[in-house]
């Protein structure tokens, strides 16, 4: 029996057409950056082993982009079907016997930094608390932690709402940290400009 290795895996979700906003907001500049590489970057700083970025509506896009060669990139052709089947496009690849847990990722959520996903991986307790989910006023949601142990789960995740119904059947043990920074998720031109104001990009 191989032994497992304390490491956590990151999925970064970069598949949707972002309808709402009209474009490709996963590459929308920031200090010289994508939202994406700056997700990428924060995943790494924490030292997130393996990297996985799934892509879809803009993965030509994407691809062009020099990404790290720790990152691996997928392309998930079901896109469509929504965040829950791109989770899972990600998991099926992850080995859950060579991880201890894996940390889900948004592209758009540009607030986020090295240390919210570092207070995930603080909260995180294998057998007590194998889920830990981020909290803001609006919303418990990504960046979210789950233990390697729910990995069959979520490479069965089929529909368009995430992880919440694995959530669901785990309340006990489900930990909320607080993150006011995950409510700057991008979804349209004007909450860009408004977190270009915020930061003073």
């Amino acid at each position: 029996m191989s032994e497992k290795i304390h490491t956590t895996a990151a999925i970064i979700l970069a598949a949707g057409k972002a309808s709402r906003y009209g474009s490709s907001k996963q590459l929308l500049q920031l200090n010289g950056k994508t939202l994406l590489e700056h997700s990428i970057s924060n995943a790494i700083k924490i030292g997130c082993a393996p990297i996985l970025v799934v892509s879809g509506a803009y993965h030509k896009e994407i691809a062009e982009l020099s990404l790290p060669a720790s990152v691996t990139l997928i392309y998930n052709p079901d896109w469509e079907l929504g965040m829950g089947n791109s989770l899972a496009c990600g998991a099926k690849l992850l080995d859950q016997e060579s991880i201890s847990s894996l940390i889900i990722i948004l592209a758009d959520q540009p607030a986020v930094t090295p240390d919210t996903l570092q207070r995930l991986t603080a909260a995180f307790q294998p057998i007590e608390t194998s889920i830990v989910l981020s909290k803001n006023a609006n919303s418990t949601g990504p960046p979210a932690l789950f233990s390697s142990s729910h990995l069959p789960a979520l490479c069965e995740l089929t529909h368009d709402e995430g992880a919440k119904t694995i959530v669901s059947q785990y309340p006990d043990q489900t930990t909320l940290i607080d993150t006011p920074e995950s409510a700057w998720d991008i979804d349209t031109q004007e909450i860009w400009q408004k977190f270009c104001e915020f930061s003073k990009v």
